[in-house]
C-alpha cells in the first residue's frame, strides 16, 4: 500500500500547484488530468479491483496520519456526539480506535463502496460496524439524517485526484450532498486532508454547488487547522483540518 500512498500524494501535490491557478472559463477543460500511467484514485472501480486482487496484505492501512496523531483534534470534534459516520474507511482502524476511546456512549459506522473491502474488515474486526455504501449517492434508510458527526480522513482528497475540473467538482459535490443528507441539523463534518486551503475551501462555500439548486447549506466552524505530519522518506508534510456545520434547509 505504500506505493498507493506515494502515488496519491504525488497527484495531490500536482493538483495543489495547478489548482492555485484560476480555472479556465471552459470548466470542461482539464486543469490537471491524471497521467495515463497513474491509477484513478477517484474511481470506485479502482478500489474494488485493488481489494479483490488481494495484493494488499496489511491488516490495516492509514491514510495521512493515525488516530494517535489525530487524537486530540478528533476527540474534541466527537465529544457529545452519539453517532458518527466514517466514510471511505478502506482498511483503516480509525473507527475501532475511536470506539475504544468513547465506549458505548458513541456509535461509529464505517462505510466503503468496495464490497470486498467491507467483507475483509468484517472478518478481521467483527466488533466494528462495517457497511457497503456509495458515498456519492443520496443516503437511504437509517443513514438519512441519522448522524451527529461525519469524520472524513482523505476520502475527499481521493475525489480530487484526476479528471477535469467539472468532473471533480461534480464528484466532490455529490459526496458533500451525501454527507449533508446523513447529518441532522446542526451536525458537523470534519475533513482531514493534504489539500491546501486554496484547493479545498471553495467546495465548502455557498448554498448551491455544481448541479444542485439550493440543495444544502454549510457554515464553516473556526478556521483551517494546520498539522505537520511525517511523510514519505521521513520528510514532514502539512495536513489540513476543515470543519463544517450543517444548517437548516433554506437558511444561511
Amino acid at each position: 500500500m505504500e506505493d498507493v500512498r506515494a502515488n496519491m500524494l504525488n497527484q495531490l501535490r500536482d493538483r495543489n500547484v495547478v489548482e492555485s491557478i484560476p480555472s479556465s472559463s471552459d470548466e470542461s477543460s482539464p486543469l490537471s488530468s491524471a497521467a495515463p500511467d497513474r491509477p484513478s484514485y477517484n474511481s470506485a472501480a479502482y478500489w474494488d479491483e485493488r481489494y479483490k486482487s488481494g495484493k494488499d496484505t496489511d491488516d490495516n492501512f492509514e491514510w495521512i496520519v493515525t488516530y494517535k496523531d489525530l487524537k486530540l483534534v478528533v476527540d474534541e470534534f466527537l465529544e457529545g456526539a452519539a453517532k458518527v459516520l466514517h466514510p471511505g474507511c478502506g482498511g483503516s482502524t480509525l473507527g475501532l480506535e475511536v470506539r475504544r476511546t468513547f465506549g458505548s456512549r458513541l456509535k461509529i459506522v464505517n462505510v466503503d463502496v468496495s464490497d470486498s473491502c467491507i467483507a475483509r474488515m468484517r472478518e478481521l474486526y467483527p466488533e466494528g460496524r462495517w457497511e457497503v455504501v456509495d458515498s456519492c449517492s443520496p443516503p437511504e434508510g437509517e443513514h438519512r439524517g441519522g448522524y451527529d458527526r461525519v469524520l472524513d480522513k482523505c476520502l475527499l482528497d481521493a475525489f480530487c485526484c484526476g479528471g477535469t475540473e467539472r468532473e471533480k467538482r461534480d464528484l466532490v459535490g455529490s459526496y458533500l450532498d451525501h454527507c449533508w443528507g446523513c447529518l441532522g441539523v446542526g451536525g458537523r463534518m470534519m475533513v482531514i486532508s493534504f489539500g491546501q486551503p486554496e484547493t479545498r475551501e471553495r467546495y465548502f462555500e455557498g448554498k448551491t454547488y455544481g448541479k444542485r439548486e439550493g440543495g444544502w447549506s454549510w457554515e464553516r466552524v473556526g478556521g483551517t487547522r494546520t498539522m505537520e505530519v511525517k511523510g514519505e522518506g521521513g520528510k514532514n508534510a502539512m495536513c489540513y483540518v476543515y470543519e463544517l456545520r450543517k444548517l437548516e434547509e433554506g437558511k444561511e
